[in-house]
C-alpha cells in the first residue's frame, strides 16, 4: 500500500513475490490502505519493480451489522479489481480478492472473495 514497502520488497526478495494491494474502500481513518482513487496509479507505478506481481486486492469491511454497507465495500473492491484487470498489466494480473473475516466472510464469498481471513471463529474449536 506504499512505495517504500514496494522498494523494500524489491531490494530483499530473492525471486518474484506475489502481492496483494491493500485498499481502504470504507475510507475509515482507523484502517490502512490506499484510497480507491490511488489504487490504479499506484499499481501502474509498480511496473518498475521486477520482483513484484500484484495478484489481487485486499480490504477490510467496517465492523458493523449493516450487511448492505459490508456488501457495498466488497462490491466496490471487486469492481476496482475488474477495472485493473481490464488494463491487462503484465505485472498486475490482479485475479484475486482478499476480503472477509470471521464475521462477514459469507458476504465476501457472495461478492467474489477468493481469499478470506478467518481467525476468531477458529479460537476454541481445537
Amino acid at each position: 500500500d506504499r512505495p517504500s514497502l514496494a522498494k523494500e520488497i524489491e531490494k530483499r526478495a530473492a525471486k518474484q513475490v506475489k502481492c496483494f494491494v491493500q485498499v481502504n474502500v470504507s475510507e475509515e481513518e482507523t484502517k490502512h490502505g490506499l484510497s480507491k482513487t490511488e489504487v490504479i496509479p499506484f499499481i501502474e507505478s509498480l511496473e518498475q519493480y521486477q520482483k513484484i506481481e500484484v495478484v489481487g486486492l485486499m480490504t477490510m469491511a467496517p465492523h458493523t451489522d449493516d450487511e448492505r454497507l459490508i456488501r457495498t465495500v466488497f462490491r466496490e473492491l471487486r469492481m476496482l479489481r475488474d477495472e485493473i484487470q481490464s488494463l491487462k498489466l503484465a505485472h498486475a494480473p490482479c485475479e484475486h480478492l482478499s476480503m472477509g473475516m470471521s464475521n462477514d466472510y459469507m458476504l465476501a464469498i457472495e461478492e467474489g472473495a477468493t481469499f478470506i481471513r478467518i481467525g476468531s471463529s477458529l479460537v476454541g474449536t481445537m
